[in-house]
């Protein structure tokens, strides 16, 4: 696998975007793997996911606001709502918006968008320069895993030793009896 880049600057508006295309190049047995793992559809990453399902959430709120009464107004149902219903009609519609607004405001990059190729732009070329680093590491995390996928049916033996960080704390009681 290589990660293939390419720089450039945009102008456009009264300031030049910075903008980095990124693409993992497979062979065809890696390209096989991904295919027989089903793997292309996976993401790499999802950056402050927490931060835009509030953000969502909110928006979709406002939107909800909105959209309710018109609605309502255009739906022109003579029967007299009661206060169920309308909070049932409010919540689905604010969920609706609020979903659909998140899927809009996260920074996704899935697997197959690295496959295809995919170009990123910031206003900055700090952020910029920290995208393209995060891309080199996406590339190495990415290449582990294809080696997981080359053995993944098969058998490993792992020594373990003072470099692994142990995951499972014991703990004892120390009320029980002796």
């Amino acid at each position: 696998m290589q990660l293939l880049l390419r720089r450039r600057i945009v102008h456009r508006g009264l300031y030049p975007k910075f903008a980095l295309w990124a693409k993992f190049d497979v062979n065809t047995e890696e390209e096989r793997l991904i295919m027989a793992y089903n793997a292309r559809g996976g993401y790499i990453t999802i950056e402050a996911s927490r931060r835009d399902m509030w953000r969502g959430a909110v928006l979709g709120f406002l939107a909800a606001c909105i959209l309710v009464p018109i609605i309502l107004s255009v739906v022109r149902i003579n029967t007299r709502f009661d206060v169920l219903s309308l909070s049932a009609l409010f919540v689905a519609v604010w969920g609706l918006c609020g979903w659909l607004i998140y899927e809009q405001l996260r920074f996704a990059i899935r697997l197959s968008d690295m496959l295809n190729g995919r170009e990123f732009k910031h206003k900055s070329l700090v952020l910029m320069a920290r995208r393209e680093r995060a891309m080199i590491g996406y590339g190495y995390a990415f290449i582990q895993l294809l080696e997981k996928m080359q053995n993944w049916e098969g058998t490993e033996t792992i020594q373990i030793g003072q470099e692994h960080e142990g995951a499972l704390r014991l703990v004892t009681d120390v009320y029980a009896p002796s």
